[in-house]
């Protein structure tokens, strides 16, 4: 199933159904955290998520270099918050409140959709005492879903016996 989800994302990216394949892209962490953590029950569901994806894709997306305790990044928690004002609310952003990580609150995100340059980017300004301050994040769609169903694809391929949960009839 994770084979099909990842293709039918690809044809919305393909046909400009930006949404529906962010959508999608963003249940994959649900699928690949469930089959790596079982033990973990429906209260969970947001620890396996954040943690699934902060062990596959966020170490990848924390800066580095001069100042990068001050950029927000791609977390665990931005990308759950994503999801879950995309898939609960239908708005494709993140609830600040829910993000703990002091670095990774935002001040605005911006979903940016460029078929042809994949750039995310993390901005900050300093005040006058050296506070970071109107700080946030541009995220490119594109980038963003190969991500998710690049580290899906791979892990579903690395494990695919830990999907058992996978039961379903589809009738074309």
């Amino acid at each position: 199933m994770v084979d099909r989800i990842v293709k039918e994302i690809n044809i919305c990216l393909e046909n400009d159904c930006y949404i529906s394949a962010l959508g999608m892209a963003l249940t994959l962490p649900d699928i690949c955290g469930k089959a790596k953590y079982p033990q973990w029950k429906k209260q969970n569901v947001g620890l396996r998520y954040k943690k699934w994806y902060d062990e596959y894709i966020g170490f990848r997306e924390i800066p580095s270099g001069p100042h990068s305790e001050d950029f927000s990044y791609l977390s665990g928690e931005v990308v759950y918050s994503l999801r879950n004002c995309l898939l609960h609310q239908g708005t494709p952003n993140i609830d600040n409140n829910k993000i703990t990580e002091k670095r990774c609150k935002m001040d605005y995100f911006i979903l940016v959709i460029n078929k042809d340059e994949h750039i995310t980017s993390s901005e900050f300004a300093l005040n006058y005492d050296g506070a970071r301050s109107d700080c946030g994040m541009k995220v490119d769609l594109y980038s963003l879903c190969g991500k998710l169903t690049r580290a899906a694809s791979d892990y579903y391929h690395s494990n695919k016996e830990l999907f058992d949960f996978f039961q379903y009839q589809l009738i074309q």
